[in-house]
């Protein structure tokens, strides 16, 4: 009898302390994998930038392909094209992502830069 009282006093004991467990990693863990998310975005949108001004420094795309181009590709990118110090295209890609309860967005920019061809 004495046995028996013992165990059913222990009656779900493990699935409280699974979830005392479970809960507080899961809480540690799922911005863990969102910071890297964002570090995938970081690389993706930098690569994605520079692409955009690789193509646009080229010396037979006009104003119109590379506009287009670019649209394809990333709707929200700003481009400009500096010729100060020779010809070089600057193409900038920003982004805003939220991280697992993080209070606000983080803004996430990317410059691409590429020396324009000689025709």
């Amino acid at each position: 009898m004495l046995f028996q009282k013992s165990w059913s006093s222990e009656r779900g004991s493990a699935v409280a302390e699974f979830v005392m467990v479970v809960v507080p990693t899961s809480l540690l863990l799922l911005p863990l994998f969102s910071l890297f998310g964002l570090m995938h975005a970081r690389t993706v949108n930098g690569q994605l930038a520079y692409e955009i001004a690789r193509f646009a420094a080229l010396a037979d795309a006009d104003s119109e392909e590379q506009r287009e181009y670019l649209q394809r590709l990333s709707p929200n990118a700003k481009f400009e094209i500096a010729t100060t110090t020779g010809c070089s295209a600057v193409v900038s890609i920003s982004r805003r992502i939220q991280i697992f309860a993080w209070p606000e967005e983080i803004l996430l920019t990317s410059i691409g830069k590429a020396q324009c061809e000689t025709p």
